[in-house]
C-alpha cells in the first residue's frame, strides 16, 4: 500500500513539473474570428506557429459555448494555489494540444480528438478521481467515462454529428 501511495506522489511531482513547464508557454495561445476565401475562418496562434482554420467542424467546436467554458477551468486545477504565476487554462491547452496535431499532420479525426479531449474537465480536474470511485481500477477510468457521458449531455456530440462525424 505505502509503495502504491509513492508512486501517486512520484506521478503528481511529475505531473505539476511537466505542467509547469508547459504553462510558461501556454499563455502564446490565442484565436481571432478572419475570413479566407469568402469563408469563415479562425487564426489560431500557438507557441507551435500560428495556423489558419478553415474546417467547419473546428470553428463550431472552438467557439462553442462547451469549449469556451474551458477558460475558466484552469488546467492545474488545485495545485493553482501553489503556481499562481504559471496558471493557464483548459481550453489553451486543448488549443495547444490541437496546434501539435495540426503541426504534425494529423488527421481531421485526430485534431477533432485533440480539440475536445479535456472538454468535460471540471474545477478540481483529476483530483474529483480520488473521491467519485471506490476503487483504484474504476479512478483509471472515472474521466474517460464521464468525458463521453458530457460529449452526450453538452451537446458536443450534436454539433460533431451535424458535420458527419461521432464521437
Amino acid at each position: 500500500m505505502q509503495k502504491q501511495a509513492s508512486y501517486y506522489k512520484l506521478y503528481a511531482l511529475i505531473l505539476v513539473l511537466f505542467s509547469t513547464l508547459h504553462a510558461c508557454f501556454a499563455n502564446y495561445v490565442s484565436y481571432e474570428s478572419t475570413i479566407h476565401n469568402e469563408q469563415p475562418a479562425l487564426t489560431i496562434a500557438t507557441l507551435y506557429g500560428k495556423f489558419l482554420i478553415t474546417e467547419p467542424v473546428l470553428i463550431e467546436l472552438i467557439t462553442s459555448p462547451q469549449m469556451e467554458r474551458l477558460k475558466g477551468v484552469r488546467q492545474l486545477g488545485v495545485w493553482y494555489q501553489a503556481m499562481k504565476p504559471y496558471d493557464y487554462n483548459r481550453f489553451d491547452h486543448s488549443l495547444g494540444v490541437w496546434a501539435l496535431v495540426k503541426k504534425f499532420n494529423g488527421s481531421l479525426q485526430e485534431q477533432i480528438a485533440a480539440l475536445v479531449h479535456d472538454a468535460s474537465h471540471t474545477a478540481f480536474s483529476h483530483v474529483g478521481s480520488f473521491f467519485f470511485v471506490d476503487s483504484e481500477k474504476e479512478m483509471d477510468a472515472f474521466q474517460d467515462n464521464e468525458h463521453l457521458n458530457y460529449l452526450h449531455a453538452s451537446g458536443l456530440a450534436n454539433i460533431l454529428q451535424s458535420h458527419g462525424w461521432s464521437i
